[in-house]
């Protein structure tokens, strides 16, 4: 089986990005052929060309919509698909999604979309939702079917029209099993919150070191570690100078490997204003860190409140704090929800099931 994959960014390595990796590696290993094409070459395509993966660059496709731009980017991937001559598409996040669907149509070509979080999920700004609602209907024709990460996204795009149901498949994404020598000891003493999240306008930053300085005034020796690049990060620094908190935070940028920092935290945090079926959460219950999070998007699915974590309302500095403040305070039981957080893990989100599952599509696209 040879399948090109299509992502719109390669100079990252968020959760789209490792998820695309890690298919186009096992489809390798199971003997298939697996390009990827993307744009901005960086982290990822760094990584792909170190385990063997032929990485295609597409100069044309960007992440804002600039309707010439984007006429030649689907000219540009229609170019390279002729030459590759790939069994099957795959097209992940929402802008390569778009384009491989259009660039595909007249190539006879099945292609494939895995919705990593829609662009009209609650949380996005209202006039970007309807936008892309209807770009969204109108590309879904293109789609010979669409994976999402989660029933919550699954749900949405057949409330919303999107495709019919025999079209949508919801699959979990999943992570590799990692050495005991990387699991945490969240009752580590004082306590250390983790965040692993990108500094933009999907991630709540705000909300985070609002609740973070109330905390850290009752509890001056808690800390937090933030993990992430992005556009926000040096305003997300100046905020943390204001609220006076930097002997307490550590913004810490971009970290290609961050388990061993996982290893040494003692809860994980994950505060958005919207999400798909975040990885960086898998990361954390493999861990066996307990998880406060944001309830958007498809995070239900992965966190029992109360039982493996907390989730909070959205925006919801003082509920935030409420977690905090209740976690921070019982080393137990961290320990305890942490346990259950991987135990989570190894019952439903293991990169092996997910993939199983992905290929049995794969196979049911082409035929097989």
């Amino acid at each position: 089986m040879k399948i090109a994959y299509v992502i719109t960014r390669c100079d990252d390595l968020g959760g789209a990005q490792v998820h695309v990796r890690d298919l186009a590696l096992a489809v390798k290993k199971k003997g298939g052929q697996a390009f990827v094409l993307g744009g901005s070459r960086g982290v990822m395509s760094e990584q792909l060309a170190e385990k063997g993966i032929p990485f295609i660059e597409l100069r044309s496709l960007q992440r804002s919509i600039l309707p010439f731009r984007d006429l030649a980017a689907v000219s540009e991937l229609r170019s390279k698909l002729r030459d590759l001559q790939p069994d099957l598409v795959a097209a992940h996040s929402s802008k390569a999604g778009v384009v491989a669907r259009i660039a595909t149509s007249t190539l006879a070509i099945p292609t494939l979309l895995t919705v990593h979080g829609w662009a009209f999920t609650d949380g996005v700004p209202r006039w970007k939702r309807q936008l892309y609602l209807m770009i969204e209907k109108r590309a879904a024709r293109f789609a010979t079917r669409i994976i999402t990460v989660s029933e919550y996204d699954r749900r949405i795009a057949l409330e919303s029209g999107v495709a019919s149901e025999s079209k949508i498949t919801a699959i979990h994404n999943g992570m590799e099993t990692i050495d005991p020598l990387y699991q945490a000891h969240p009752e580590a003493q004082p306590p250390v919150f983790l965040t692993i999240a990108r500094h933009d306008r999907q991630k709540d930053y705000a909300t985070l070191l609002e609740a973070f300085a109330s905390v850290s005034r009752r509890h001056p020796d808690w800390k937090l570690v933030c993990v992430g690049a992005g556009p926000d990060l040096e305003k997300n620094r100046e905020r943390v100078e204001r609220l006076g908190l930097s002997p307490s935070v550590s913004i810490l940028g971009f970290r290609n490997q961050p388990i061993e920092l996982l290893a040494q935290a003692s809860c994980f945090l994950l505060i958005s204003n919207w999400e798909g079926l975040p990885l960086s959460i898998i990361e954390a219950m493999r861990a066996g860190l307990p998880v406060i999070a944001s309830d958007v998007g498809g995070v239900r699915e992965m966190i029992e409140d109360g039982k493996s974590g907390y989730l909070v309302e959205r925006a919801n500095a003082k509920a935030l704090e409420r977690a905090m403040e209740a976690l921070g305070s019982a080393p137990q039981l961290r320990k305890t929800l942490g346990d259950n957080a991987r135990e989570r893990f190894q019952s439903g989100f293991r990169f092996d099931a997910m993939f199983e599952q992905t290929w049995g599509v794969y196979r049911d696209v082409l035929g097989q």
